[in-house]
């Protein structure tokens, strides 16, 4: 048997035996304790124990005949099943959570893993968003459920920023409220590797760069690293809007692809570079 598979069952509580009889039995007609045993490999002293605690969960159907027959639901089935008693469980698990008090440090700050917990907390977190969004975020880190979420809040939250990268300047979204970001490759170059900055209500922040060496995100409720990463959005969104509005007379001043607008260390009083 696939041991992934086995494994994968392992997590919805089913026995080696178990399994072994589950995906045993996909595979024959309604059949007795005697020829699942045999064809299983489970000990016949063993399989009719196995097979009452799987009628008991539902999975398997038991004939009223004499000898009895069984069979299995569908593995589609199985899946709805086993998705209903898990969903049942976690509601069951939040109730009693609701009773305990709990307490956070707004202080810590926390690090994230990986990538793919790092898109599983900001999944969380917009799932989780009343009041505002500021974003900074390449679409190639964008997953179905991200997208899902910034999707419906675009339509609800007044004060939704989204900043968004992409390396082969795709902005296509399923919403319009965003800022094109265009300085991929020079910010690439500035910070290593992509990066991700979501700021929640105003209250919490997850932050960090995506890079091939590794991943190093942060999470926390620290009052002054969230002010710090708001205000690196809404002045991201500031510099963008400008040149946007300002296009042809941006792209005069700055070269076609505005590449002037980096040159930010040698600038007098009078917006001139000093050494002209």
């Amino acid at each position: 048997m696939d041991p992934e598979l086995t494994d994968l069952f392992k997590q919805f509580h089913f026995s080696k035996y178990e399994s072994q009889c589950y995906v045993t039995m996909l595979q024959l007609p309604a059949s007795t304790g005697y020829e699942i045993a045999k064809r299983s490999g489970i000990p016949r002293s063993k399989i009719y124990e196995v097979l009452n605690r799987m009628t008991e969960r539902g999975i398997v159907l038991a004939s009223k005949s004499d000898p009895t027959y069984y069979n299995v639901i569908s593995a589609d089935e199985l899946v709805t099943t086993l998705g209903h008693q898990a969903s049942a469980q976690l509601a069951r698990i939040k109730t009693r959570l609701a009773n305990v008090e709990t307490k956070q440090d707004g202080e810590l700050i926390y690090s994230i893993p990986n990538r793919k917990q790092t898109q599983d907390k900001l999944s969380d977190l917009l799932a989780h968003c009343e009041k505002s969004l500021y974003l900074q975020i390449w679409k190639e880190d964008i997953s179905s459920d991200i997208l899902g979420e910034l999707t419906r809040l675009s339509k609800i939250l007044d004060h939704f920023v989204v900043i968004l990268f992409s390396n082969r300047h795709d902005y296509h979204m399923p919403f319009t409220r965003i800022y094109p970001h265009w300085f991929e490759r020079d910010k690439l170059l500035d910070f290593g590797g992509r990066w991700v900055n979501a700021v929640i209500d105003g209250a919490e922040v997850l932050y960090g760069t995506f890079g091939d060496e590794g991943d190093d995100v942060i999470y926390t409720r620290n009052h002054s690293f969230v002010f710090i990463a708001q205000e690196y959005v809404i002045h991201d969104a500031y510099d963008l809007r400008t040149l946007e509005t300002l296009d042809a007379a941006a792209k005069k001043a700055f070269g076609p692809d505005l590449e002037g607008v980096r040159d930010i260390y040698m600038m007098d009083r009078k917006g001139k570079n000093a050494h002209d």
